[in-house]
């Protein structure tokens, strides 16, 4: 994964931040499914895992990709992917608090966006 100089080779980084991105996307996915399957009063209760336990798993992979993007090591399509990545996992945040605070408008708001931003 490296030339020798330390560096990731840019193969392996290219791959590992579409890996990245494809992962995401199939989160939201889920969340898109489990939106249309049960819609916002059920929704969290029919997740396994769920969105908290989710959003956990994602902390390490959204301040990676935060170092990632800070390095000024990526190229455009590389940056494209972190920052639509992190942008999803935002997102899922937000949509976590709309169901912790019950705002069944903020909720389908951000369903939407999330639908729009997984055509990526």
């Amino acid at each position: 994964m490296s030339d020798g100089s330390g560096a990731p080779n840019r193969q392996d980084l290219n791959d590992l931040l579409a890996k990245i991105w494809a992962q995401v996307v199939g989160q939201v996915n889920t969340l898109i499914d489990a939106h249309r399957a049960f819609g916002f009063v059920q929704f969290n209760e029919n997740l396994n895992p769920t969105l908290a336990d989710v959003l956990n798993g994602l902390a390490f992979v959204d301040f990676a990709l935060t170092k990632f993007l800070e390095s000024g090591m990526l190229e455009f399509d590389e940056q494209r992917n972190a920052i639509n990545s992190k942008q999803c996992i935002l997102k899922m945040k937000s949509l976590g608090l709309a169901l912790d605070e019950e705002n069944a408008a903020e909720f389908e708001k951000i369903m939407a966006e999330l639908k729009n931003q997984s055509k990526f």
